[in-house]
C-alpha cells in the first residue's frame, strides 16, 4: 500500500542531490518550516546538537530495542557518538492531517506524507521537502538512518501531540542484505475496508509528549504547534 516503500527506492532518493547532506537538510527543513507557518505568524526555527544522557539512551532502548533491527540501531549508538541533532519549528501547523489512510487516501495530510511517503514528490506547502530531498537528507545524515518525530497540531477538538520513530534501512545495515523501512509507534491500524492501506499509528496525547521528553526532545504545550525531529 502507499505506506509501504522499498528501502532500495528510498536509498536512491538519498543520493538525489549534489549538495552535501548537511546543506540539503538545513535548506529543506528551513524551507519546510517557512512553508508550514501559521497564517500571519512569524516562525521559530532551531537547529542544535544534543548529547544523549544515560537515562535518555535507556528510554530510547525501551522504545525501539525490543526487536533485532532496533537493537542494531542502538548498538551503533552505544558504540559510537551519542550526539543527536534536533530540528525544531514552532508557530507552524505541525504535521497536521489524518494519521491513517482510511479516511485520507487522496488528500494532502502532512503527517502521512512526511512519515510514510519518503520517495514521493510532495504536494502542498510544508509537506516535507521538494521531491523528498528534505526528508531523505534527515535519514542520510543520521549514522543509523533513524529519526524520532514529534508534532503538536490543531485538530477539531483542540490540540493533539503525536510521536513516532522511523528508520530507513540501507542495504548494508542488515545482515541478510534486505532493505526496508521500520516504524515504532502505537499499533498497526487495521481499516474497516481491507483494500485500504494499513498504517502504523503514532503515539498521541500526553504519552507522546512523555516519550519525546524521555529521549531528550523538546515538546510543546498550550496553543503552541510545530514539529521536532531528532
Amino acid at each position: 500500500g502507499p505506506n509501504i516503500i522499498a528501502g532500495t527506492a528510498a536509498t536512491k532518493l538519498l543520493s538525489g542531490s549534489n549538495m552535501d547532506d548537511m546543506t540539503v537538510m538545513l535548506r529543506e527543513t528551513v524551507q519546510n518550516s517557512w512553508d508550514a507557518r501559521n497564517k500571519g505568524d512569524k516562525i521559530f526555527y532551531q537547529f542544535k546538537a544534543i548529547e544523549l544522557s544515560k537515562s535518555e539512551l535507556k528510554a530510547l532502548r525501551n522504545e525501539i530495542g525490543q526487536y533485532e533491527y532496533g537493537n542494531l540501531i542502538l548498538n551503533r549508538i552505544y558504540n559510537g557518538t551519542k550526539t543527536a541533532i534536533q530540528v525544531l519549528d514552532k508557530c507552524t501547523t505541525g504535521l497536521s492531517g489524518e494519521i491513517t489512510y482510511e479516511y485520507n487516501h487522496d488528500s494532502h495530510s502532512k503527517f502521512l506524507k512526511f512519515v510514510f511517503e519518503v520517495g514521493n514528490a510532495n504536494q502542498g506547502a510544508g509537506a516535507g521537502g521538494s521531491f523528498g530531498y528534505g526528508k531523505a537528507s534527515l535519514y542520510k545524515l543520521s549514522k543509523v538512518g533513524t529519526v524520532a518525530i514529534y508534532s503538536r497540531v490543531r485538530i477539531d477538538s483542540g490540540y493533539e501531540d503525536r510521536f513516532i520513530i522511523k528508520s530507513i534501512n540501507r542495504i548494508s545495515d542488515y545482515k541478510d542484505n534486505s532493505a526496508g523501512v521500520f516504524w515504532w509507534g502505537s499499533k498497526i491500524h487495521t481499516p474497516k475496508n481491507e483494500s485500504l492501506a494499513r498504517s502504523i499509528l503514532p503515539v498521541t496525547g500526553q504519552n507522546a509528549k512523555n516519550i519525546a521528553n524521555s529521549i531528550g526532545m523538546n515538546t510543546f504545550a498550550g496553543t503552541d504547534t510545530g514539529t521536532v525531529l531528532l
